[in-house]
Order: structure tokens, then sequence, then C-alpha cells
């Protein structure tokens, strides 16, 4: 992992394929109280369309060290949109430099995101094996949506290009095991006993 990309990842995350900051991060980062910047996305929810405040300023609980304990505070996590909004007002040279930082990590954050999806040609032998268990009266989306929750992906193309070919076994074993039972979930459960 280089500099760059530790730096970016110790601004942003990817929760479920998006990427987001949160509240605290933010208030570090631009040395504000964490306090002011949650009242400025207080403001922001009041007076935007919940269409757009909702999905990007999520409400989350974080465990802060106080003395030798622990208590839960408020906080948010921001996508880019609502961190582009909510940093608007910071001014100086220091926050446009933070800005321009936030951004990038953003961005590289997407990239790494779109780089870990394969591509169609990567994934035909899963697609073919898929195919094959949808020959057993399966439906293939049932088929596509095993793997996908065997792999913990919303979709086998976010399954890592290094594990396609156990995923293509995988599924043969299941193909394998449902023309020896008679139920689906039996044969997923005596694969999932075998991996």
């Amino acid at each position: 992992m280089t500099t760059l990309s530790a730096t970016y990842q110790s601004l942003v995350h990817n929760h479920n394929n998006q990427v987001t900051t949160t509240s605290k991060i933010v208030a570090d980062t631009f040395g504000k109280m964490h306090k002011h910047v949650l009242a400025k996305i207080d403001q922001i929810i009041a007076e935007t369309p919940v269409e757009f405040n909702e999905p990007n300023f999520r409400p989350i609980e974080m465990s802060v060290k106080v003395g030798f304990g622990m208590r839960s505070e408020r906080a948010f996590e921001i996508t880019k949109d609502g961190f582009m909004l909510l940093v608007m007002g910071f001014t100086g040279k220091k926050a446009m430099a933070l800005k321009i930082e936030f951004i990038n990590a953003f961005n590289w954050m997407y990239e790494q995101l779109q780089s870990a999806r394969t591509t169609s040609e990567q994934r035909t032998p899963l697609r073919q094996a898929c195919d094959r268990l949808a020959v057993n009266n399966m439906l293939i989306s049932d088929a596509y949506k095993m793997v996908s929750e065997y792999y913990g992906v919303e979709g086998i193309d976010q399954i890592p290009v290094d594990k396609l070919p156990e995923a293509v076994a995988y599924v043969y074993e299941v193909a394998l095991k449902l023309k020896s039972t008679s139920t689906l979930s039996e044969a997923v459960r005596l694969n999932t006993n075998h991996w």
C-alpha cells in the first residue's frame, strides 16, 4: 500500500459499495469540533429535501474513548455529495487543500471499487456453471444469488478475479450434490459443510 492510498483510506471507506467518510473524520481533518460539524449537518438536513439528505447523511453511532472507558456518540456517515455540501462553507488555503485531498480520496476509492469488479469475459466460466445449475430445476437468478451470498457480495461481478475458479468449482459441486439430493437447500447445506 502506498503512502497516498494509506492517506486516502484514512479519509474515506467503502460501506456496502458506497464510498463514504464520517462526520468525525471531517471534524478531525479540518480541525473543527465534532459537535459543530454535527450542528452543520443538522442544519443541512433541515434545509434540504429528504430525497437528498437521507442517502447522503446516514446517522450512525460511534464509540469514543473517554478516560478509561468508552461512550457512544452520535455521528454521520457521509457520501461525496453530502461532503461537498457540508464543506462548502469551510474557507481558507488549508481548507481548500483538504477539500481537494478529500475529493481525490473519494475518486481514488471509487476507482478501487470499479477495478475490483470482474469483466463479463472473466465471468464466462462462472456463468456457464450457473447455467448448468439452471438446467437442474433452478432459476439462473437463484444460482447467481446463491454464489453471491456464498462470497458475501451483491453480485457475481464483485467476486474477485482470483476467486473465480473457486466459485466455478463451488457451483459444480452444488450441481453434483443437487443431482443426488432432492432439494437445493440440502445441497447448499452439504456444500457449506465441505468448504
